[in-house]
């Protein structure tokens, strides 16, 4: 399972650079840990801690969605 983690990380990472353009530094280091930690846990076989971190991944990734939309604020 944490390989499959691992692959939906290294698709997020293709497209980081462009993701940068629209959003902030620290938001795109808060998924970055919130895939350290989901990778972890997979590897670790903690059930509860995957759970927790695919719930804060999926927060995050929403936020970043609201984010990456065009707008005048993104633009200037």
């Amino acid at each position: 399972a944490d390989s499959d983690y691992r692959e939906v990380y290294e698709d997020f990472k293709k497209r980081e650079r462009f993701i940068s353009l629209t959003v902030s530094h620290d938001d795109l280091t808060d998924i970055r840990n919130d895939f350290a930690e989901i990778i972890g846990a997979a590897e670790a076989d903690d059930e509860q801690s995957l759970i927790i971190a695919k719930s804060r991944l999926g927060e995050s990734l929403l936020h970043l969605r609201r984010l990456c939309g065009i707008s005048l604020d993104s633009i200037f």
